[in-house]
């Protein structure tokens, strides 16, 4: 006979087993409006995952954020530095993320 938790729905389906993967928050940061990285804490317990929420919509043009992540390591960057004009003069106004991060 099985021991541990599990939940099931009203028609008897299974939606939680204590074999699956439960996610854990590990960690919350601000990207603020320039490139960079942030080492996920924890990853020794689990794969690393992300969830970036911008905290604000400047004017446009806007430049928004490419996220990755390499090992326990998330990198972000943006199409050009905060303020700074591209080729054709327009000044670009970088999102500043709020960052979860966390283990599965």
């Amino acid at each position: 006979m099985p021991a541990g938790l599990q939940v099931f729905d009203q028609n008897g389906a299974l939606v939680l087993d204590i074999g699956h993967r439960l996610a854990r928050i590990t960690g919350m940061f601000y990207t603020g409006k320039n490139t960079g990285y942030y080492d996920i804490p924890g990853t020794n317990t689990g794969d690393p995952w992300f969830a970036a929420v911008a905290t604000n919509r400047p004017a446009e043009p806007v430049g928004e954020a490419s996220f990755s992540l390499s090992g326990n390591r998330l990198f972000w960057s943006f199409p050009l530095p905060d303020g700074v004009p591209d080729s054709t003069g327009l000044y670009y106004n970088n999102i500043n993320y709020m960052v979860f991060t966390g283990v599965r």
